[in-house]
């Protein structure tokens, strides 16, 4: 029987000029034209797989285009080559999980964030109040409250 821990993350050597195409690509989605830094960014994340700012950068820009689903997955792919190193990230993913509604993971990655991120830091309390305000409304998503709608008087229901 073997068992297999958590491998420790060796950041890829990247040459300059990969990073250099990647700074070009976040500019140029900066003016709004999205499609073309996109293919070129997935390009060097197809280049580069363990090569985690790529996949950082393009969920930013999905995040700021509106497409919340493909910010979330992108971040996804990148937490996944390494959560230790990218907390920052991390806490950045259970904000978009609280966005998109997906409050249990949301909870789940802020607790992770104050377990792996220093006791002092501005993340981490950060982290803590919104894990403290996710648990006091979680009784708010759970209860199977019914509304009965009565309508008012004809005198108020009116057109007008």
């Amino acid at each position: 029987m073997s068992l297999f821990g958590q491998v420790k993350y060796v950041p890829p050597n990247i040459p300059a000029k990969a990073i250099s195409t990647l700074d070009d690509a976040v500019l140029t989605a900066a003016t709004g034209n999205i499609e073309g830094p996109v293919k070129t960014i997935k390009e060097l994340i197809a280049k580069y797989p363990t090569w985690t700012q790529p996949l950082q950068q393009l969920s930013k820009i999905y995040y700021s285009a509106g497409r919340k689903s493909e910010a979330l997955s992108t971040l996804e792919a990148a937490i996944r080559i390494d959560t230790s190193a990218q907390i920052q990230q991390l806490y950045s993913l259970a904000r978009l999980y609280e966005e998109t509604g997906d409050m249990n993971r949301a909870l789940t990655c802020y607790s992770t964030v104050i377990h792996k991120s220093a006791d002092k830091s501005g993340l981490n309390m950060k982290a803590k109040v919104n894990l403290t305000a996710l648990e006091s409304k979680r009784n708010l998503w759970q209860t199977n409250t019914e509304i009965k709608f009565i309508p008012l008087p004809d005198d108020i229901n009116t057109p007008n």
